[in-house]
């Protein structure tokens, strides 16, 4: 028995293989396709370590209690189970697949967070919690790898719910001692004991001290051996006396100190107003279009005046939208039944695949300019670039980065530094240095440019820069957006 190849189909050609997306201790997650409209789905089974046990079938009786778990789950920020299936003598299940890299990975690219972006995605997990709880399951392994982060729309999503069993408040049961160090409490090294809410209050706080220090916190039976637990503040100064308070009341290490419920817990974090924000989805999108006669209006990707200088280096910027002209709409709709490319650029973007979308986007490009076989551009052919073209094209790298990504957002950061529509080699440089093209003074090579999900605002598109004849090809970009209104 082993593991699925690339290009392996299961129930009957439903789903196709794609690649590994995740290893664990006893599972493997692949992204796949469900035929036949090619959407990504992640796939989970139990891997090939796992299928040679001996005692294989309890795994597996494990395996399909988490995935019956998880398809009773019915929240926003719980991943989603589609199908449960058996192939062969394996059981899989189905599940969304999420763009984008989980919170531990996310904090150690950024060097950490802010206290008000960390308290956010734990609130989202709080939340989640709360809704497995009521439907009687503690999860009983929340840490920061397993909290996955929606590239689109930054939101946190709970996954692997391979520990999470059923509970009955207070009352000692039997269950599995497995568990994640530094993250479960004291009850969770004990094959029978009381076992609740508290149990998660725990592992949540603890990845809230996780997020905002970058430490792992010392492990339950330390602390129970005399090992003082170092109050999260010690590490990081910015964290609020509120916060850290509230992080050492959840990570009390007697489960009867603890607050009782995730509810509870979360009283103890500030609270902080959501911004209200109005997005627009893709398929909202498209109905829009065909349908101009909607009252809601599609909105563009055009960045606020304020929104790049005010906005925190951990943020994503948040950006004022303006609508697409009704007569543009004909155009849209033309483009989007017509142009498999833009489909596949949009797809690329959706799967995370952000190199090979930047190359997409430079062959479209080219291909509209008519200059596929010279695979370059100078400043006159750029006027022969479809303005309503060039708009989508921004657009769905706008959208699919929630702002982050595309032309719009590369104009307004570079004319910020003080740059015109001419080159000037000062003004390129500090705009390769602001969106991580350049590093110690030098341009650094596509090949060593960053394409995960989380580079600096502006990054991408770069286009393959191979394809433009000059270094500063914005500037000679910038014309062309300014006449397109982009």
């Amino acid at each position: 028995m082993s593991n699925w190849k690339p290009g392996t189909r299961l129930q009957n050609g439903r789903y196709e293989i794609h690649k590994v997306l995740g290893y664990g201790g006893s599972g493997i997650t692949y992204r796949a396709k469900e035929h036949p409209y090619g959407h990504p789905v992640a796939l989970k089974t139990l891997n090939a370590t796992i299928q040679n046990k001996p005692d294989f079938n309890k795994h597996q009786e494990r395996f399909i209690q988490e995935a019956f778990c998880l398809a009773k789950c019915n929240h926003n920020h719980v991943i989603k189970v589609h199908n449960v299936c058996q192939e062969g003598h394996i059981w899989c299940m189905v599940m969304d697949y999420i763009a984008g890299g989980n919170l531990k990975q996310y904090v150690n690219y950024k060097h950490g967070i802010s206290q008000d972006e960390a308290i956010k995605y734990i609130q989202q997990i709080g939340s989640a919690l709360t809704y497995i709880h009521e439907q009687g399951f503690i999860h009983r392994d929340v840490k920061p790898s397993n909290i996955m982060l929606r590239k689109k729309d930054m939101q946190a999503i709970l996954i692997d719910f391979g520990l999470a069993r059923e509970f009955v408040q207070d009352k000692t049961q039997i269950h599995t001692n497995y568990r994640t160090e530094s993250f479960a409490p004291l009850e969770q090294y004990e094959l029978t004991a009381k076992r609740g809410s508290y149990t998660d209050v725990y592992a949540l706080a603890a990845t809230l001290y996780y997020v905002l220090t970058l430490k792992l916190p010392f492990p339950a039976p330390f602390r129970q051996q005399g090992a003082n637990l170092i109050p999260p503040k010690q590490h990081n100064p910015h964290i609020s006396d509120t916060v850290n308070l509230a992080i050492l009341k959840g990570m009390e290490l007697r489960a009867e100190k603890r607050r009782q419920s995730i509810q509870e817990w979360l009283k103890l974090l500030p609270e902080k107003k959501a911004k209200s924000s109005r997005r627009c989805n893709w398929r909202q999108a498209r109905q829009i279009i065909l349908n101009p006669a909607k009252k809601e209006q599609l909105p563009t990707a055009k960045v606020s005046q304020n929104s790049v200088k005010k906005a925190p280096k951990t943020s994503i910027i948040q950006s004022r939208k303006q609508t697409i002209k009704p007569q543009e709409s004909s155009q849209i709709v033309a483009i989007y039944n017509s142009e498999d490319d833009c489909i596949k650029l949009r797809e690329l973007l959706m799967l995370g695949k952000l190199k090979e979308a930047d190359q997409k986007t430079a062959q479209i490009i080219l291909k509209l300019t008519n200059r596929e076989k010279q695979g370059c551009l100078y400043q006159e052919h750029l006027a022969d670039l479809p303005c309503h073209q060039l708009k989508i094209i921004n657009q769905i790298w706008y959208e699919a980065s929630n702002g982050y990504f595309g032309f719009s957002v590369q104009k307004k950061l570079y004319q910020d530094l003080g740059g015109k529509h001419y080159y000037d080699p000062k003004i390129w440089c500090a705009f390769g240095e602001k969106v991580g093209w350049r590093k110690n003074d030098n341009w650094l090579s596509y090949t060593d440019l960053n394409f995960n999900l989380w580079a600096p605002q502006g990054h991408l598109p770069m286009l393959g820069m191979q394809f433009w004849g000059l270094r500063g090809w914005l500037t000679l970009l910038i014309n062309r957006l300014n006449s397109c209104q982009i």
